[in-house]
């Protein structure tokens, strides 16, 4: 067999055991280091073993996952999650599906925090939908609403998403982070715009309005002034340059700490619990992130990325062509996998393609990324959906998925949108931070 025929095979090889559910850092471990067997011999093996743990474990950029994760899990232990919903809710109470829209809202601002499409998803699944079967929303559109709004965690900054495509593509996560403010902004407005049409198709699948009661009103209001402290703090010193990403987290996971505290919301138990599951989270990603580093030399052995490379712009589709039968590609992928497995595998094989192609690698992540959130609410997989599923036994599976699928038209739409309007008002400012 040819260097390129291994390469195909491993790929094909490391597919089949991750379908099959086995852990992806294992499996991509062992698929590279056999391939490198295979290409080279056991010195390069053993140099492999000695020298990309280090490499790959002190990389200084890395060390922005572990402080977003940290800050995540001190937002939902501290019920950050039920403010936001209470304050959105009441700012948006004389609206028709209100409660549906507050918890889209609601969504993409803790996903500002918690920077985790799970995250967001087990929050609200908590938080929201109880409240909206108690008043009379069809269980389709609380699940569209709860699913669509949790696929904002990895789109909207802090992303791990972004974090680990910038460290996978050596590409700027500051720029990544600027540049998923606009299209997580136009998410949002999408499935808004989605419950808006969706509650005057079907009047029947909501409550009447139901008003707040005024005396707490401005207590609701005044709560969210953390939270928007918090989050301005964080991508306004990123944007300005005050500091780094990584510094940046640092602040934020250090001003999380400060305001979860200083509320009375967190305790030492809940913090020390938020400690303990960003220790155990952070593992399982170093672990993923150092399989990856060994099935990307595996890849590049085989001279697979270069290979199909040349194959693809000789297809002769066009850049447009070629890109739309990528992200068809990712989406498909999406439906037979998760987010983070998807991205670690297909990223050093896509990326060279892209660069090829003369596309921005900043538009790319912000483009993969967006694929992925459609792949999180995609049967048979559907991550947000078993999530929502799981925690609220209300909905059944079936309900859950009809009533996704408006807003995974939605999440297409904008995907084109941003496929032939790729232009970034913040591109000067972008350079800055490549």
């Amino acid at each position: 067999m040819t260097p390129f025929q291994i390469g195909l095979a491993g790929f094909g090889i490391l597919l089949v055991l991750i379908v099959f559910r086995a852990p992806i850092a294992l499996a991509m471990a062992i698929t590279g280091l056999a391939g490198v067997w295979l290409l080279r011999d056991f010195n390069t093996l053993f140099y492999l073993l000695g020298t990309v743990p280090v490499d790959v474990l002190s990389n200084y950029s890395l060390s922005t996952l572990p402080l977003f994760i940290l800050m995540g899990n001190v937002a939902a232990k501290s019920g950050m999650s039920t403010v936001l919903f209470d304050a959105f809710s009441l700012l948006c109470s004389r609206m028709k599906g209100g409660l549906a829209i507050s918890t889209i809202i609601t969504s993409g601002a803790f996903s500002a925090a918690a920077g985790s499409s799970l995250a967001t998803t087990s929050a609200m699944a908590r938080v929201a939908t109880p409240e909206m079967l108690k008043r009379g929303y069809h269980p389709r559109l609380v699940s569209g609403a709860v699913a669509a709004g949790g696929t904002l965690g990895i789109m909207i900054p802090p992303s791990g998403m972004m974090i680990i495509y910038g460290f996978l593509t050596e590409t700027s996560i500051g720029a990544l982070f600027i540049a998923g403010i606009l299209p997580g902004m136009l998410l949002i407005l999408a499935f808004c715009l989605v419950v808006f049409i969706w509650v005057r198709v079907f009047p029947e699948q909501m409550s009447q309005t139901v008003t707040v009661e005024g005396s707490r009103n401005g207590a609701k209001l005044l709560s969210l002034a953390p939270i928007v402290l918090l989050f301005g703090v964080l991508m306004g010193g990123i944007y300005t340059g005050i500091f780094t990403p990584t510094e940046g987290a640092a602040v934020g996971a250090g001003a999380a700490i400060i305001i979860s505290f200083a509320s009375g919301r967190l305790g030492l138990p809940g913090f020390v619990t938020a400690l303990r599951e960003t220790a155990e989270a952070s593992i399982v990603i170093y672990m993923i992130i150092l399989g990856t580093a060994f099935f990307q030399f595996f890849m590049e052995a085989s001279r697979v990325p270069v290979e199909l490379t040349d194959i693809v712009i000789n297809l002769g589709l066009g850049p447009i062509g070629t890109i739309l039968l990528v992200l068809l590609f990712l989406a498909l992928l999406g439906t037979i996998m998760e987010g983070m497995g998807i991205l670690f595998l297909t990223v050093p094989i896509l990326f060279p393609i892209v660069l090829a192609l003369g596309f921005d690698p900043i538009w790319f992540g912000v483009m993969m990324v967006l694929v992925i959130e459609l792949g999180l609410i995609t049967p048979p997989v559907g991550l947000n959906i078993f999530i929502l599923v799981s925690l609220v036994k209300e909905i059944e599976m079936k309900e859950a998925f009809i009533g996704i699928l408006p807003f995974a038209i939605a999440i297409v739409i904008v995907a084109f949108i941003l496929l032939f309007f790729p232009e970034c008002p913040f591109q000067n400012e972008l350079s800055d931070f490549s």
